[in-house]
């Protein structure tokens, strides 16, 4: 299996406190990787 078919990089908009939105960097995984980190 193909690594890149669990793990899946994403960009989200998040609030600051001063109510301005910034993109952040982050992982959507798969439900196999969940399993695959949960075990490791």
């Amino acid at each position: 299996m193909s690594v890149f078919d669990h793990f899946e990089d994403v960009l989200e908009m998040v609030q600051l406190g001063s109510g301005a939105e910034r993109q952040v960097d982050s992982v959507k995984l798969s439900r196999y990787a969940c399993y695959l980190i949960e075990e490791s």
